[in-house]
């Protein structure tokens, strides 16, 4: 039985696209897990403390819900739904 999470998502950053969409792009470094490939390991992708969507890889775009400071987070959760530390930026929208 899987009972450990996988390590935190690092390197989390991002930008504004600047297109006035407040469309940003996140990218972090993937994880490793003791038994979960990192290929098949999930991110939950919070926006202001609200799930905004769960995704793959190391990459995600959202839009932001308003202009100024908003802060997103990735959770790392494996196979058996062990979730890893939090991990969070604040990004500027103009």
């Amino acid at each position: 039985m899987d009972t450990e999470p996988p390590s935190a998502p690092t390197n989390l950053h991002g930008w504004d696209a600047g297109d006035r969409a407040w469309e940003i792009n996140l990218f972090w470094t993937q994880p490793v897990d003791n038994q979960t490939p990192q290929a098949s390991i999930v991110y939950e992708v919070y926006m202001t403390g609200v799930l905004d969507h769960i995704t793959t890889g190391g990459r995600a775009i959202l839009y932001a819900t308003q202009a100024g400071a908003n802060m997103f987070t990735v959770i790392a959760v494996d196979e058996a739904g062990n979730k890893s530390a939090p991990v969070s930026v604040t990004i500027v929208s103009q």
